[in-house]
């Protein structure tokens, strides 16, 4: 059993990705590198041409930092929600 991986509906308009995947990891930043290297051109929606994550990364409903991603670990019931800021007026 893997960790619960929650796409927005905005990622999931821009690639071909169900609203939810299972990935296996023991961090954060695990759990993504898994979920990259089975969606390959998500990494393009999640990151800028600098490598800066554009998304909002939540872990059982709380924002956890990027600088964090590495050591913030979870487990098989925990669930990731991947979200895209928006603007706009």
């Amino acid at each position: 059993m893997g960790v619960e991986v929650r796409i927005s509906p905005l990622i999931r308009s821009v690639i071909d990705i169900a609203d939810s995947v299972e990935v296996n990891g023991e961090t954060v930043r695990e759990c993504l590198d898994d979920l990259m290297s089975s969606y390959p051109d998500i990494k393009d929606v999640l990151f800028d041409r600098n490598g800066v994550m554009k998304a909002i990364i939540l872990l059982g409903g709380k924002s956890v930092p990027s600088r964090d991603y590495s050591i913030t670990d979870v487990s098989d019931s925990d669930t990731i929600s991947i979200l895209m800021p928006m603007s706009g007026g």
